[in-house]
């Protein structure tokens, strides 16, 4: 995916704080979404272009810098956060509610999705981080273990990494 050159950074990793260019960038984030289908847009789970950027400068005026969404957004939301100085942690669903170790078909959607995530953002200024899973419940790590959790989701990163090198990965628990 080529994206435009843009006059932000993204945002780095250097030691124990977050980068943005010199500066350090200290999240201050709020969740965004899921909504409604819009069918002028055509991607279920996103407001109108409209509602976003009206959000978007509301969220601002908040003194936000980061929303999190549920759902991979398309390029006309990166760039709407881009154009209001907001980076994205954009979560990559896929179905983390099942014993997904127990199955291969299981296993390989989940890289499926982590590719086609990164791919369709890959990097984007307004990119903050992909979080490649989101609270995997107890029972299922206990059941797998807690470490074939880890090198799984290790795994994602690497898929991730491939695409694109430099992105940010997280895993998202309480």
């Amino acid at each position: 995916m080529a994206v435009a050159a843009s006059s932000q950074p993204r945002v780095s990793v250097a030691g124990k704080f977050f980068r943005l260019g010199e500066k350090k960038f200290y999240v201050k984030g709020v969740a965004y979404g899921p909504f409604a289908p819009d069918s002028a847009q055509g991607q279920a789970g996103f407001a109108s272009a409209e509602q976003t950027a009206r959000d978007f400068a509301r969220i601002r005026d908040l003194g936000a810098n980061l929303v999190r969404v549920y759902q991979v957004p398309g390029k006309w939301f990166l760039d709407l956060a881009e154009q209001h100085y907001l980076k994205v942690l954009i979560d990559v669903p896929w179905n983390q509610n099942v014993c997904f170790l127990d199955s291969a078909a299981n296993r390989r959607q989940a890289r499926d999705a982590v590719r086609a995530a990164v791919l369709s953002c890959a990097r984007h200024p307004a990119v903050f981080a992909f979080s490649l899973a989101n609270e995997v419940s107890s029972e299922i790590v206990r059941w797998s273990g807690a470490r074939a959790i880890a090198d799984f989701i290790d795994e994602l990163v690497a898929e991730a990494k491939r695409i694109d090198p430099d992105c940010l990965c997280t895993y998202t628990n309480y």
